[in-house]
This record gives C-alpha cells, sequence and structure tokens, in this order.
C-alpha cells in the first residue's frame, strides 16, 4: 500500500501529456481489483487512495486535457467494467 502514493506522486509529477495521464490514471482504477487483492488493508486506508487521491489527479489531468470525448468515454468505460 505505501507504494500506491508514490505511484501516484510520480505521474503527477512527471512532464507528460494530460491525456496521456488521464489514461494512465484510468489504468489505475482498472487495476483496482488486482491492487486489492495484493494489499493488506487492515487500516481501510487503501480505499482513500482511489477516492481521493487517484481521482483528484484524474480531474487535475483531465481539466487539462483538450480531448473531452476520450475523458467521457474513459469515464464510461471504466462504470461499465466497475463490479
Amino acid at each position: 500500500m505505501s507504494q500506491l502514493h508514490p505511484l501516484l506522486n510520480d505521474l503527477e509529477a512527471g512532464a507528460i501529456d494530460p491525456c496521456l495521464a488521464v489514461e494512465l490514471v484510468g489504468r489505475f482504477f482498472e487495476a483496482d481489483a488486482q491492487i486489492y487483492q495484493r494489499c493488506d488493508d487492515f487500516k481501510d486506508e487503501l480505499g482513500d487512495v482511489f477516492q481521493f487521491t487517484a481521482a483528484d489527479l484524474f480531474v487535475s489531468f483531465a481539466i487539462r486535457c483538450e480531448n473531452k470525448q476520450k475523458i467521457a468515454d474513459l469515464v464510461i468505460s471504466l462504470n461499465l467494467k466497475n463490479d
């Protein structure tokens, strides 16, 4: 679990295209089941990583991404895959 925050921080600090970053954060959300299976979340902190840290990062990049249709498609796809 302690590796997730630095991963997201590195993504935020990287000088990358915001539309690509939105896609990468989307992949992070897609991997939620695998992440939950591999983490010992006895303090119930893992949900905060997804609900706050990753979500805020997604919004930060989405605001700067000019391809709003790509963002909409990604959000719809993530919702359709969400169990």
